[in-house]
């Protein structure tokens, strides 16, 4: 068994070229550049058995030579790909399922094996150059591959292929941080993307589709044992990972709850920077906080519009039914959204996004937080996790409780400090989640979600007063009469909405911190 750590990049076709040609290629190439046609087939059986094992199972034409391998999913961080991987020599165009025997796949029965079918094939040109450090630096390898062709479900035309544009480096010796300073020096200023889709997965996509979903967030599973350098780079990781695997989704069908969990994503990220400002005061973090502010930003109206549309709105329109005409608002409303999506999609377009989400990467990799200048930073970095966490979350409760005294007094503007308090807690809470007893969590985080839940609602419901009366005062009259209607429809429910913060929030200053 091999395991691969690699970056796939996805560049257009004429940053390729530029790529190719690049200095850093000529300076650390070990002889010429090594050119393959491959063509590889893809097996599993109709019900896709081996996908749900999260293995594929490939069989690889080079000229006239056969391999047959496996790999697995194996572990996503971040941006670049730890996966398992077995390969043997094969005499020809057929499978030798007795090989499994070695793999993961070994588990499958019989019956199953024998169902295993062509389901898709890739079929494309490799240019690959191997790339040494110099003598003189820290050794490492890479091999910089440039991948050309198309995705194609087996037994089907090439107008229902997809495109292959990828650039992969792996890394052969080093460290991942010498990965992502080679990527770095070779997309400096050009249209990168991060793929975290392997070829095997967008095959799967395409030859056995199914309804799109936006992915989550999960927590980081760290350990007790963890330092609290190591904490912030799984929490780093898991957040860019979140934000990779839904902008795919977002470029490709303006998804509205993929352009929400890449925003998430995105803002928890932010979170985790600020949760660990003791120890980052370095000038490259600021950077990283900026860009990552710049592209929730991008994203920001597309999704205030969404929420406008489909929760204050939707349930007015319903309610008000015939008797008031929102369609001018409705009208008004749609237009700004696409032009929110058009707006979201150029800046992921950008070379800015890519490079944005690359260098926070290689930030978490190798950045210059990890070597801090003053002692007491760099004795936190390598202390242990549990004791850091738990101050961290006292600090973040107490913040909470200090922004919500009187808080059956508080004007719009102090209960939406309030809010801002309780999400950067709860994502404290998620972020430190595994160190603690799951039991403990429960009734803390379920309390705590339900006071965010309905400060969200009071918050949604405030912006949109603003932005309705901002309408009012720009528009005709039955612009004017429909923002009045919906606002006046809103307010009427406040009151009740107000009553039930306030019982969360009771309710949450009598829960007991699961990490005490």
């Amino acid at each position: 068994m091999h395991v691969e750590v690699e970056l796939k990049l996805e560049l257009p076709l004429a940053a390729l070229e530029r790529l190719r040609r690049h200095p850093f290629v000529r300076t650390h190439k070990q002889g010429r550049a090594q050119s393959l046609h491959l063509y590889n087939t893809y097996y599993d059986t109709p019900d896709c058995d081996l996908a749900r094992q999260k293995a594929a199972l490939r069989l690889r034409r080079n000229g006239t030579q056969f391999f047959q391998t496996v790999k697995t999913k194996g572990d996503h961080q971040g941006a670049h790909f730890s996966r398992p991987e077995w390969e043997w020599p094969v005499a020809g165009e057929a499978l030798d399922v007795s090989l499994l025997a070695e793999t993961p796949l070994a588990s499958l029965s019989a019956p199953v094996l024998a169902a295993v079918r062509p389901l898709f094939t890739t079929d494309f040109k490799r240019t690959v150059w191997l790339l040494s450090a110099p003598e003189e630096s820290p050794s490492w390898q890479i091999e910089l591959t440039i991948d050309q062709g198309e995705i194609r479900p087996h037994g089907t035309t090439s107008t229902d292929s997809e495109a292959i544009c990828e650039v992969e480096l792996e890394l052969k010796h080093g460290e991942p941080r010498d990965l992502y300073h080679a990527a770095l020096t070779l997309t400096e200023g050009l249209p990168v993307r991060i793929s975290v889709l392997s070829k095997a997965e967008r095959g799967y996509a395409l030859a056995r589709p199914r309804p799109s979903r936006a992915q989550k967030g999960s927590a980081p599973a760290l350990k007790k044992n963890d330092t609290v350098a190591e904490a912030l780079q799984s929490i780093g990781q898991a957040c860019l990972g979140h934000a990779l695997l839904n902008e795919p989704l977002l470029r490709r069908l303006r998804h509205p709850e993929a352009v929400h969990q890449m925003r998430v994503a995105l803002r928890r990220f932010r979170s985790a920077l600020s949760v660990f400002k003791p120890v980052l005061g370095s000038p490259h973090s600021l950077r990283v906080k900026d860009d990552l502010r710049w592209l929730a930003g991008e994203l920001g109206d597309a999704r205030d519009l969404d929420v406008f549309s489909d929760e204050i709105l939707a349930p007015a329109a319903v309610a008000l039914g015939d008797g008031i005409d929102l369609s001018p608002l409705q009208s008004l409303i749609s237009h700004r959204r696409e032009l929110a999506y058009q707006r979201a999609l150029e800046a992921l377009e950008s070379p800015r996004s890519g490079q944005t989400l690359l260098h926070a990467a290689a930030w978490l990799e190798n950045g210059d937080w990890l070597t801090p200048d003053a002692p007491e930073q760099q004795a936190i970095l390598n202390g242990s996790l549990r004791p850091f966490a738990r101050q961290l979350l006292d600090h973040r409760l107490k913040s909470v409780l200090r922004a919500g005294q009187h808080f059956g007094t508080l004007d719009s503007l102090a209960r939406h400090a309030v809010r801002i308090e309780v999400k950067k807690l709860r994502y404290t809470c998620e972020f430190f989640s595994s160190l603690f007893s799951e039991k403990k969590q429960a009734d803390f985080n379920a309390t705590l979600s339900d006071l965010q839940e309905h400060l969200g609602a009071i918050n949604d419901a405030a912006v949109a007063r603003q932005k309705l009366s901002a309408i009012a005062q720009e528009g005709p009259a039955d612009l004017t009469l429909a923002c009045g209607a919906v606002i006046g429809w809103h307010q009427a429910r406040m009151e009740d909405t107000i009553k039930d913060c306030g019982k969360s929030w009771k309710q949450f200053q009598k829960q007991e911190p699961f990490w005490h």
